[in-house]
């Protein structure tokens, strides 16, 4: 049979220390926690306020009914004692908890699948979960008589429940992780990640004009004048930007660099498998072949072919061909 319980509860975790306090501070919240109807004004928080930690010191026993403790403590030698800590200091206690402590604190939270916890909460996210919890212990208590319960920042976090068979794992950023634990169990995200690149291979001078003069010489039998070296090197740069080549990197994921990932952080691409592949891109042929369809429209084009022709064919006549 379970003894009542006249202290109020202590917190089982760590009986010094303050905690994280979630419960929304309003009226439905204390009228819902306490089965009273809070007065209109609860009380004022300043930096100075008290606030209710727990209870430590009389005779510990092992709680087996309902209440948001196993672990209580009833009065005798040593006395019980309440403990309290002003809102400024309180409201500050995660930074002076130990790394078991905060782990502690999240999973709780998680467990009990208290809303904003999460296995990626930092210093910054626990400390406004904590400061939550030490408002609403402080309005809750601000409206409870002398022989009533009064509630802990610890107290507020157990009145969440956790349904049945709620425990598992959750998965984030594509990693498994065990809700009691906190710890990555795998990694069941995507293993093959994929980034395209463009590279645009602009002529500079020096390579327009030797294209320009090879091609004009078969096409005109002259160099090219430096007006039409200018209007070519347009033609061509401007080509070569509308026409960049393509380059396909996939990196994908191996079982040596997802242990590394789950080792050291970092990502499960990381010492992975590349391969690239280019397509696109302008190559000589393709220059020489917007040069030739530029000259070619010209009617210098078709004298210098009927010239070359004819002086051919007169050739061909004197050598006897």
């Amino acid at each position: 049979m379970a003894v009542p319980d006249p202290t109020g509860g202590i917190n089982p975790y760590a009986p010094n220390a303050p905690l994280n306090a979630f419960v929304t501070q309003n009226q439905q919240a204390i009228a819902g926690l306490t089965g009273k109807t809070a007065p209109a004004n609860a009380g004022t928080l300043t930096p100075q306020s008290s606030i209710y930690m727990g209870r430590t010191g009389g005779i510990k026993y092992q709680n087996t009914g309902p209440g948001p403790y196993k672990d209580r403590f009833v009065g005798g030698n040593p006395p019980l004692t309440e403990q309290t800590s002003a809102y400024s200091e309180a409201r500050t206690d995660p930074t002076r908890w130990d790394a078991g402590t905060l782990k502690k604190f999240v999973n709780t939270g998680i467990m009990k699948n208290v809303p904003g916890f999460d296995v990626g909460m930092g210093m910054p996210e626990i400390l406004a979960a904590w400061d939550d919890m030490v408002k609403s212990s402080f309005t809750i208590n601000s409206s409870v008589k002398n022989d009533d319960k009064k509630w802990s920042p610890w107290d507020i976090l157990d009145s969440y429940g956790n349904p049945a068979n709620k425990f598992g794992t959750i998965t984030k950023d594509g990693w498994q992780y065990d809700v009691a634990t906190g710890e990555r169990i795998k990694y069941v995200g995507k293993t093959t990640q994929t980034s395209t690149q463009k590279n645009i291979d602009l002529s500079n001078p020096g390579q327009v004009k030797a294209i320009v003069t090879d091609s004009l010489r078969q096409l005109l039998g002259r160099a090219p004048t430096d007006k039409e070296l200018a209007q070519y090197r347009a033609s061509i740069n401007g080509y070569e930007n509308e026409n960049p080549a393509i380059q396909t990197t996939t990196t994908t994921a191996t079982p040596e660099s997802i242990a590394a990932a789950a080792a050291g952080g970092g990502s499960v691409f990381t010492g992975g498998n590349t391969s690239s592949v280019s397509a696109g891109g302008v190559t000589d042929a393709a220059r020489q072949q917007l040069i030739s369809d530029s000259a070619t429209q010209g009617p210098e084009y078709g004298k210098f072919q009927s010239a070359t022709t004819y002086w051919n064919a007169m050739m061909q006549m004197i050598s006897g061909g």
